[in-house]
């Protein structure tokens, strides 16, 4: 599906970088915040571009992920390719999870359907903020965990 270009600044960008933000939190990489607006943002681009080509449903996420694990292992600097892999999965599978919690959630408070959804890009774009601020919330939550476990 193509994604506005207003969509991809405002919801590609952010949710790339706390993609790849909760990825490298679940690996354990201390925050390097300018490398990762760096990679999310080249990540969401690359994505925005594979939407435009003539490939069936689904395959830019397939890519996605594969670039996700490329970025996670570049970026944390990881050795071992099945932790970059695993934090991957687990990432998306968050994404997907709390996005569809979101999403049904709020299109069923707010009253439109799911076509509305697709079809409005200002709906899109403030609907799945939430998912994005969650991503980050939970990329925090992990830290922190992971912080106390350390000091205790």
């Amino acid at each position: 599906m193509k994604m506005p270009f207003i969509a991809f600044i405002l919801q590609g960008i952010p949710e790339d970088i706390a993609l790849l933000t909760l990825s490298l939190t679940i690996v354990g990489i201390e925050l390097r915040w300018g490398k990762i607006v760096v990679a999310g943002t080249l990540l969401a681009f690359i994505i925005y571009l594979l939407r435009f080509l003539p490939i069936s449903f689904g395959v830019h996420t397939i890519v996605a992920l594969l670039l996700l694990i490329v970025f996670t292992t570049k970026i944390g600097e990881i050795k071992n390719l099945q932790i970059s892999i695993m934090a991957s999965l687990l990432s998306i599978l968050a994404l997907v999870t709390i996005e569809i919690i979101c999403l049904t959630l709020l299109t069923s408070i707010i009253g439109i359907s799911e076509q509305e959804f697709i079809s409005n890009t200002a709906f899109r774009i403030l609907l799945s903020l939430p998912q994005v601020f969650i991503l980050f919330l939970l990329a925090f939550i992990i830290k922190k965990v992971r912080r106390s476990r350390c000091v205790s």
